[in-house]
């Protein structure tokens, strides 16, 4: 910005030699009034490039001003959003551990009935083996008793089938 500065008053200060050269060459009775325009254009070139500098001063002044609240505002939404960040991340994790935690009571839970069913089952699946068992141990000694007593009366009907065929074939 002081680069601009620089040219606009070269700019002007040409402005004023080229002025000054042309008013030279004039008569010599104007010379009086030329001078004052010059030392006027002079004092007004002073004062436009004192107020050019003030201005650029102030808005140098006001960017950092600017830049300034800008970073603390960025800074506080940063911070904010920051916040709300950890704040969600929080629940996520609330929630998730809520649902973790209701997870596996549902898992012990289904554990449990499932390990009380399958006792049942083996139990009553024993006990009607048990009772099977001895059904088929009755019924297999009935069975015997039965072959048993139909060997005796086999092996007696066949003696006395021998004895009286003894007694038909002399030896």
């Amino acid at each position: 910005m002081d680069t601009y500065i620089i040219y606009i008053i070269g700019i002007l200060l040409t402005v004023v030699i080229v002025l000054f050269i042309i008013f030279l060459n004039k008569t010599s009775n104007d010379l009086p009034f030329i001078k004052a325009k010059i030392i006027e254009l002079q004092s007004n070139l002073t004062k436009i490039e004192n107020n050019l500098k003030e201005d650029f001063r102030i808005n140098r002044e006001e960017n950092a001003s600017i830049a300034k609240d800008n970073r603390i505002e960025l800074n506080y939404t940063l911070k904010n959003i920051s916040e709300q960040s950890q704040f969600a991340l929080r629940e996520i994790n609330k929630t998730l551990d809520e649902k973790v935690g209701a997870l596996i009571t549902k898992i012990e839970e289904n554990n449990k009935v499932n390990r009380e069913e399958l006792t049942k089952n083996i139990t009553d699946f024993s006990g009607a083996n048990i009772i099977q068992l001895e059904k088929i141990n009755t019924q297999s000694k009935d069975y015997n008793k039965l072959i048993r007593e139909a060997l005796v009366t086999t092996i007696k009907g066949f003696l006395k089938t021998f004895k009286s065929c003894n007694q038909c074939f002399p030896n």
